[in-house]
C-alpha cells in the first residue's frame, strides 16, 4: 500500500518520517512507500511497477 501526501488543507498536519511511514498528529502510519504532494501519478506508477 502506498500513500501520497496531499497539500495542507485546514488544521491537519502530516509529517513524513521516512520513505515508508508518516505521522498525522500523534498517530504513526506505516506503508510500503510514502510520496510527497509534489509527486505525480507517473512517479508512483513507475516506482510500483518498475516500467
Amino acid at each position: 500500500v502506498v500513500v501520497r501526501i496531499r497539500p495542507k488543507e485546514g488544521d491537519c498536519v502530516i509529517n513524513k518520517v521516512s520513505s515508508d511511514s508518516l505521522f498525522v498528529g500523534d498517530r504513526q502510519f506505516n506503508f510500503d512507500e510514502v510520496f510527497y504532494a509534489d509527486s505525480n501519478q507517473g512517479m508512483i506508477v513507475k516506482s510500483r511497477f518498475k516500467l
